[in-house]
Parts: structure tokens; C-alpha cells; sequence
């Protein structure tokens, strides 16, 4: 599997929250902790208002850094992905109903709360560099990968 997204994506489909770090104007360190979907290329969406300080943070500066973890009861399950890249608002109508659907099909039950998701606003971070842990392979074992506007690569 050299060279596929899947064992991030794998992770990603067994954990529904991220935890996502931030940078405010002053240089304070942020995190939130925030439902997620995701697509194909390892691109992750979500909601939020637009007045609270992650948002307010990633507006001010792109730059972020995303956990995401599956819980581990021995050290031998630990696994997770570290993801650093850009988050920015959707500011279309094609690219919010993606990000809508592609969301919708992972947490069907935001469909009774339309009304209060058209006060929310949609994000994308796409990923420019991600690092797996998983110690059911090995301990400590790790692999990483770089994205750029070509695709994504494997790191050796």
C-alpha cells in the first residue's frame, strides 16, 4: 500500500473528532476539539461559527495542525495521524454543498438542524504534510507523507 491514503483514511473513518490547533494574532496557541469529514485526497471539513477564536485564529493566519485519534486502551493499539496545512473558509455555493454532502453522509443526523447550521460556515483544511503512528504495526512505527497542488507523495 506504498503511496495510497489509506491507512489515514483509515483512521480518519474510525474517529469522528479532530482536534484542531491554532495560532492567534498575538501568537497565543489554540486547540478545539470539532466533528470532521473528509474526502479521498485527505482534505477535512467542518462547521463552526464563524465568531469563535479557532475560526477567528485560522481566518487571522491558515496555518494549522490536526490531530486525529482513535482510542487505545494498551499501547499496542495507539495509532493516530498528525496533519499540518491550510484551513480556509468555503465562500461558494458549489464548494459549501460538497463539503454539506460529503458531512452529511458521515453524521446523517445534522439534517434536522438545518436551521441552525445557516448560522454555521463551512472549512476545508487541505493537508500539506501527515504523519502516522500506528503501533499495531511496530512500536513507535511510523510513516509520513507529503501533498502539494500534484497530489501526495510517501516519505521514505
Amino acid at each position: 500500500m506504498a503511496g495510497s491514503l489509506a491507512p489515514l483514511l483509515a483512521v480518519c473513518e474510525a474517529t469522528p473528532t479532530l482536534t484542531l490547533a491554532t495560532v492567534s494574532p498575538e501568537g497565543t496557541p489554540a486547540a478545539a476539539s470539532l466533528f470532521f469529514a473528509y474526502d479521498e485526497n485527505l482534505h477535512l471539513y467542518f462547521l463552526s461559527a464563524e465568531h469563535t477564536q479557532h475560526v477567528q485564529n485560522l481566518l487571522h493566519d491558515p496555518r494549522v495542525a490536526v490531530t486525529i485519534a482513535p482510542p487505545a486502551q494498551h499501547w499496542q493499539e495507539i495509532r493516530g495521524l498528525q496533519l499540518r496545512g491550510t484551513a480556509h473558509m468555503l465562500t461558494n455555493a458549489a464548494a459549501e454543498a460538497r463539503a454539506r454532502a460529503i458531512y452529511a453522509a458521515r453524521f446523517p443526523f445534522i439534517g434536522p438542524f438545518g436551521h441552525m447550521l445557516a448560522q454555521m460556515r463551512w472549512f476545508e483544511i487541505a493537508p500539506h504534510w501527515a504523519r502516522l503512528t500506528d503501533n499495531r504495526i511496530a512500536f513507535a512505527h511510523k510513516q509520513e507523507w507529503v501533498f502539494d497542488d500534484d497530489g501526495f507523495a510517501p516519505l521514505q
